[in-house]
């Protein structure tokens, strides 16, 4: 995503894990 999102996207990704 853009790296305004990028702390929001890695949440993101942690959380599917």
């Amino acid at each position: 995503g853009t790296l305004a999102a990028a702390s929001s996207e890695r949440l993101h990704l942690s959380l599917q894990l």
